[in-house]
Formats: C-alpha cells, structure tokens, sequence
C-alpha cells in the first residue's frame, strides 16, 4: 500500500546515506550522516534513499521504484549482493519510502553512488581503503622493453598492485641493472608512491653498445607475490619480479651548421651569408 499520500506521487527529492548505517526497518540516516570511509575492499555496505514529493511538507512516497547505480563495483539488493550483481540495482520504497541497498567494490579510494526515482536523484560517496604492503602481488615494469638512446637518460618505472590490481604504497622494489650503463643511483631499493610506482633512471655514455636489463624485485614473505593462482580464490598467481629489457641505439649527433658568403650577395654595406645545414 501507500501511504503519506494525499496527492502528489511524483518524486520530488531523493535523500541518499552512504553511512553504512541504514537498517532495514525503515530507518535511514538521510540527513546529516557521513559518508563511509576506509571501507576494507569486497566489504558490502548498505546504503538508502528516502523519496519524496514536492508538498509545502514533503511526504514520504511509498511504492516508488529507485535506481542505485556505483561508478566502480556491484550494488544489489540488501543480503543479496552475488556474482550477478552488477553496477545497477532497481529497488522500492518500503512504507516508509525508503529504498534499500547493498553496495560493494574491488577498487580502492571513492566510489560514487548514485540512486534516481523518476527525474529526481542523489549522489554520494563510499570510500574503499587503499591496499597495504601485505596486499602486494604484482609488479611490473614500463617500458618493459626497448630501444635507449646512446647517451640519453631513460627512466624505467616498476608498479606494484593488489590481486584487484589497484596500485600499493610504500612497498620497497629492489631495482639491479646489467648490461651497458648504469642506474642513477646504483643498484639500490626505491620505495612506491601513493600510486604504487617507483622509478629509476638508467645512465649511459654516447659510445656504449649493447643490450641489458632493469629489473625490479619485492621481496617474497609477507605479502602476496608468491602466491599461486586461486590464492585467495579468483585471484591470479603472483609475481615478484619484473624485468625490462634494453638495446642501446645510436646516439643523437647534432646538426652541423656552416655560413659561407654568397658571392656578390650585399645589402648596402653588409656582406649576406649562406647558411647550410647538414645531418651528420
């Protein structure tokens, strides 16, 4: 049934919590609650919307169809999130006119949520936790192969990311090279960024020749990266090492530039050259 409804069952505004608070009994904090944040990654959090007309004192609307949406992850029903579930969930208001939903993602940092019952809508926000160094399984290089300029320094980058693939920070990447050149800072242990990269710069001279590698390591223990495929479950094997490769190509050779007169060629007093240019 409907109730609160003497006239008006157009949705006028919708009142979303993303608290994590809501309980389906009807209550939901839809105003003045705070957003969910530091959320563990796969953690379902329940969110809802109160639906209203447009009345001097707005009513709740009853039987109302809501739409939840999520940038990134699953939104399905409360106790309901599986497999299936997908970035859209379609609920109803409850006498209350409050509509129910669980929410849920494998990306780390603020997810927006979203929920529409007829031309009015509301968005907010839960925010997933960024991944610790426990949680690293991969990395991998970029570039991770290719061509080095003879003599012109190259920046080699190493990523370090979750089974989700989200990137960690402050893993320690031990980063050796071989071959022609040498790391700026000699074979040495860069730490990742809030981005989960860290890179280096490999040194060469104008007369080196060759190839070689950069390779990028985090040490196994204590994190994820030697873990095989199916450890946890869904996840892919990890890896802890990557390695980039190198050929050194042929330096850049400046331009040379010549002037010579151009006979009988003057502007009043002064004498025009010729200039030539020549790749070397």
């Amino acid at each position: 049934s409907v109730l609160f409804i003497n006239g008006s069952t157009t949705a006028s505004t919708v009142v979303l919590d993303t608290s994590g608070n809501g309980t389906s009994d009807g209550v939901c904090n839809a105003s003045g609650h705070t957003a969910a944040t530091n959320v563990a990654l796969t953690h379902e959090t329940e969110v809802c919307a109160v639906v209203k007309n447009n009345f001097t004192t707005p009513e709740a609307l009853a039987g109302k169809t809501v739409v939840f949406t999520v940038s990134s992850g699953q939104v399905g029903a409360h106790n309901g999130l599986s497999s299936a579930s997908t970035a859209t969930y379609t609920a109803t208001t409850d006498i209350n006119g409050v509509a129910f939903a669980d929410v849920t993602s494998t990306k780390s940092g603020a997810q927006t949520v979203t929920a529409t019952a007829d031309t009015a809508s509301a968005s907010g926000t839960v925010t997933y936790a960024t991944p610790t160094p426990a949680a690293a399984r991969n990395i991998a290089a970029a570039p991770a192969s290719g061509t080095v300029t003879a003599g012109t320094p190259q920046k080699f980058t190493f990523t370090v990311t979750d089974q989700y693939g989200n990137g960690v920070p402050g893993v320690s990447v031990l980063a050796t090279q071989s071959g022609p050149g040498i790391l700026a800072n000699g074979n040495s242990t860069v730490i990742t960024d809030s981005n989960g990269q860290a890179s280096v710069q490999l040194t060469t001279q104008a007369t080196d020749t060759g190839s070689g590698t950069v390779t990028g390591s985090i040490a196994a223990g204590g994190n994820q990266c030697a873990l095989a495929a199916g450890n946890p479950a869904g996840a892919t094997a990890g890896n802890c090492t990557a390695v980039a490769t190198y050929t050194i190509g042929a330096p850049v050779v400046p331009a040379s530039l010549t002037l010579v007169a151009a006979p009988g060629a003057r502007v009043g007093t002064e004498e025009l050259l010729a200039a030539t240019v020549k790749n070397n």
